[in-house]
């Protein structure tokens, strides 16, 4: 098959313009996950994500499955108000990889199972990011990283 100057640059240019759809279809699935994170709606910030999503939770194990990131978000919702703020949102040219960092306000209201530190409304501000991977346009990875030490100071404090 022979292909002409033009043709060879209309196919270029498509697959550019599909990579910029894919990049931009994930960034605002990734905008979508917080949107519904700050709003504590978990029933759309389950429907975001693959049915066997993995959750890398920041300096613990990894969890399989909507069903333990849900119990997941029940014991930390039941514990903790959180309101991500200044969230920058960066995702791979084929959309297939995003990252965020944000700065989590949070106030830690009610005893966090195995924290080992009483609740007193202990307000906090830490730095993070997420790391996903993302397939077929759900979320089908989510590692979270903060500073946890930093973060224990503050509520021991």
């Amino acid at each position: 098959m022979k292909l002409t100057i033009k043709a060879l640059f209309l196919l270029i240019a498509l697959l550019i313009t599909s990579n910029l759809c894919f990049s931009a279809d994930s960034k605002g699935l990734i905008q979508a996950y917080y949107d519904a994170l700050n709003k504590k709606d978990m029933k759309q910030f389950f429907a975001l994500m693959d049915p066997n999503v993995i959750h890398d939770i920041n300096q613990g194990p990894t969890e399989i499955g909507i069903p333990k990131f849900r119990h997941f978000m029940e014991k930390v919702n039941n514990s903790f108000n959180e309101k991500l703020s200044d969230i920058v949102i960066m995702i791979s040219d084929d959309g297939k990889y995003g990252a965020a960092q944000w700065v989590d306000h949070g106030i830690y209201f009610k005893d966090y199972p195995g924290l080992g530190v009483a609740a007193k409304n202990q307000k906090y501000v830490i730095r993070g990011g997420h790391f996903f991977e993302i397939s077929r346009g759900a979320i089908k990875r989510v590692t979270t990283y903060y500073n946890a030490e930093d973060f224990m100071k503050q509520i021991r404090d």
